[in-house]
């Protein structure tokens, strides 16, 4: 089903669904603890997605600042503006775990598909998209992917080439 709907493998490493009508809304859940400036590259790496828009903000994201010494919004306030996504912010006033923090994350999503991100994980551009069609046709399946470390000096991590898009992580 996946290949005829999208023409390529479910299994490919290169994305190559352009059909961007396939996208369903989508909330993502990321707990973030004293990681400041990783979450400012995870959200503009989401910001980044090959969607319009309108589906942007179809996008929910939750953010749980589990007792950060420098709470997460004071960095990140200044490109709210930036973001067509719906953000919202959650803070613990003292570190309760990654755990706690996930759990109240999930319980404060809109959408029924939940994608959990660590707050210093880069997407590529086609990343929703191509979860959003898995997703929609295993609907009960979960799905893991696994991630290619990046040095913080890579031209990946440059903040240019990440509101640009990456090709892969």
């Amino acid at each position: 089903s996946f290949q005829m709907l999208t023409g390529s493998d479910i299994n490919g490493v290169k994305s190559t669904i352009e059909n961007t009508n396939l996208f369903r809304p989508v909330s993502i859940v990321i707990p973030c603890y004293n990681s400041n400036e990783t979450v400012v590259k995870t959200l503009f790496s989401i910001q980044s997605q090959s969607l319009s828009e309108v589906q942007k903000k179809m996008v929910d994201v939750v953010l749980v600042d589990d007792g950060s010494k420098n709470q997460v919004f004071k960095t990140i306030r200044k490109y709210i503006k930036d973001f067509s996504f719906q953000l919202h912010i959650i803070r613990f006033v003292k570190n309760r775990g990654l755990s706690t923090a996930r759990n109240v994350g999930i319980f404060s999503c809109k959408n029924d598909h939940i994608i959990m991100l660590d707050s210093d994980i880069l997407l590529p551009r086609n990343y929703l998209l191509e979860h959003s069609v898995r997703n929609q046709l295993l609907p009960s399946a979960v799905f893991v992917s696994m991630k290619k470390n990046i040095e913080n000096d890579s031209k990946l991590a440059n903040m240019q080439n990440i509101k640009k898009g990456l090709e892969s992580p």
